[in-house]
């Protein structure tokens, strides 16, 4: 699928711009605020690697480019991504997915639906 490079530029400055002001502990439901519904929505599935394969997701319902902004992200060392509590997200005041949590992960078994770990995100060094 291709994306568009406006998009994924906007939201890219609006993900940094957030952490920018919030450093540490950000989740998806938060990223989503900043860069708001319309950018930030869509029809796609996040899955960190060799996670899809375990049918475990990271953020579901969202667009392409705000996908491929957080993997251009992680994958510049700009932003580190860990486990967090589901918590986070009650507190953030963003429903989280209507999924089960995975618990108790094995990495030889994949669960026979889809299920959802909670993480987030630190803003490791600025841009």
């Amino acid at each position: 699928m291709t994306t568009d490079p406006v998009k994924l530029a906007r939201i890219k400055a609006a993900m940094l711009e957030y952490f920018q002001s919030c450093p540490v502990g950000v989740s998806f439901a938060k990223l989503q605020d900043a860069v708001g519904d319309a950018d930030a929505f869509g029809d796609q599935i996040l899955f960190a690697p060799n996670f899809s394969r375990l049918n475990i997701c990271l953020w579901p319902c969202v667009s392409p480019e705000f996908g491929e902004a957080i993997t251009e992200l992680l994958q510049s060392g700009l932003i580190t991504m860990y486990p967090t509590d589901v918590w986070r997200y009650m507190v953030d005041g963003r429903r989280y997915p209507s999924m089960p949590l995975a618990r108790g992960i094995d990495p030889n078994v994949p669960f026979l639906h889809l299920h959802w770990v909670p993480v987030a995100f630190d803003l490791t060094r600025a841009s």
